[in-house]
Formats: structure tokens, C-alpha cells, sequence
């Protein structure tokens, strides 16, 4: 009678509970790339990564354009993220690096992007976690360089309906802190989750005239891991005792 108990114990755990599952990424679009661009209207210097590769990804793409007295400006975008069985973690960074200065500098624009889209399903029915920060610095107190930004991050599923969005302002610093609720997701359902970080700025200048200021940058750091279940472990221990029975001796 014990085992028949334990048993049906142990099936109804089963069918009514959540139990272990993984993400299932066959079949589905990854995608991750990142950009870095200086330019003049005239010219312009581009670097570019790209991968629809699963698991880890670790990239940093830089240019530089060299202004009038040897000044430098450079474009900054880096990544590593990670795409696995039961977590999905991303750090994305984009920068620029600039004199305080801006002399005799007719017009340069800057831009940088780290961007993250990763669609999947999940095994069995399960609980998700998502943890992360998002970022904006820049400087806003001199006479050109304003950095304007595009940092979001988006969770939805095949319907339209969305799970999880947070974003940052298009100007000003600005920090975001994500602290979800446990999400439930469903089995043979599609879910995008997608991140951009962006940074864009615009030096001008006349000449003979000096602009100061500037510059900027952002970045998001987010971990969604799979939530081990408690009714997994319940059925493991129960399975175990139903198996390491043994039989009462007459």
C-alpha cells in the first residue's frame, strides 16, 4: 500500500506541479551584433560583429577618427553574452572616448551598439528570473557632444503580449534597476527576448572656435535563469525512497 501511495503521490506531483525544464532554442532565431561608426558626412570608418551562434559570445569593436591637432575620437561597443540550457546572461557596452576640447573641429558623429535578440521555448512549464541594471552617463554641461541613447530591454511572447520591458531615457543620466517578480512561462509557446544598448553624440564646431564638453556612454548587465523547483526535488526524493525500498522480510 506505501508504494502504491508513493506512487500516486508522485504522479500527481507530476502532472499538476512544475517540474525541472530547460530552455529549447532549436528552430529559433539568436542573433547578436554589434557596431561601431565614426562618421564625417564625407567619410566614415564602420566595425561590425556578428554571430547566430548559441552559447558564448565575447566581442569588442572600436574606430577611431583623428580631428584636427592630433584630437581623438573614438566609437566603443563591446558584448559578452551567454546563451545556454538554462540561463541567458548579457553585458552590453557602448562609449565614446573624446577630448574635453574641441578645436577647429568641423562635424563628427558617434555611434556605438551592442545588441541582443534570442528567441526560445521552454521544456515544461517553469519559473523564470530576471535580475539586471541599466545604465546612462554623459556629460551635458559643455557646448556640444550631448550623448542620446536607445537602451531597452524586452521580454515578450509569440502573441504580441508583453512580459518584462524597461528602458532608459533618450538624454540624461539615468540608472534602472531590474528587479522582477518570478515570471511563469509555458511550454510551446515562442518567446523574443530582445536588448539594445545605444549611444549616439554629435561634435561640431566652427572654425577658430573651441567646444568643450561632452561624451557619454551605456550599458545593461541582465541574468534570466530558469527557477529550480521545489516539486522537482519532492519527486526525486520520492522516487528514491520508492526504489530504495526494500521489501519487509516474513
Amino acid at each position: 500500500m506505501r508504494k502504491i501511495f508513493l506512487l500516486c503521490t508522485i504522479i500527481y506531483l507530476f502532472s499538476s506541479g512544475y517540474t525541472i525544464s530547460q530552455f529549447i532554442y532549436e528552430g529559433c532565431e539568436q542573433s547578436r551584433y554589434m557596431v561601431a561608426e565614426w562618421n564625417t558626412g564625407s567619410e566614415k570608418q564602420i566595425e561590425q560583429s556578428y554571430t547566430n551562434d548559441l552559447d558564448h559570445f565575447v566581442e569588442l569593436k572600436v574606430v577611431t577618427f583623428i580631428a584636427p591637432f592630433s584630437l581623438e575620437y573614438s566609437s566603443n561597443a563591446s558584448q559578452d553574452s551567454l546563451i545556454s540550457e538554462d540561463c541567458i546572461t548579457f553585458h552590453g557596452n557602448c562609449w565614446t572616448q573624446d577630448p574635453f576640447n574641441h578645436v577647429n573641429l568641423d562635424f563628427v558623429s558617434l555611434t556605438a551598439t551592442s545588441y541582443f535578440k534570442s528567441e526560445f521555448m521552454v521544456q515544461n512549464s517553469c519559473r523564470i528570473l530576471i535580475t539586471g541594471l541599466l545604465f546612462n552617463w554623459g556629460d551635458y554641461g559643455g557646448s556640444t557632444g550631448a550623448a542620446k541613447f536607445d537602451t531597452f530591454v524586452r521580454l515578450a511572447d509569440e502573441f504580441g503580449s508583453t512580459l518584462l520591458f524597461a528602458s532608459l531615457p533618450l538624454w540624461g543620466n539615468a540608472l534602472h534597476k531590474i528587479e522582477h517578480p518570478e515570471l511563469f512561462l509555458d511550454p510551446e509557446i515562442l518567446y523574443t527576448l530582445e536588448l539594445n544598448v545605444c549611444v549616439d553624440i554629435i561634435y561640431r564646431g566652427e572654425e577658430g572656435y573651441v567646444a568643450v564638453g561632452g561624451g557619454g556612454g551605456t550599458w545593461i548587465d541582465l541574468s534570466m535563469c530558469i527557477v529550480p523547483e521545489p516539486v522537482a526535488m519532492t519527486l526525486f526524493a520520492l522516487g528514491t525512497i520508492l526504489i530504495g525500498k526494500k521489501p519487509r522480510s516474513s
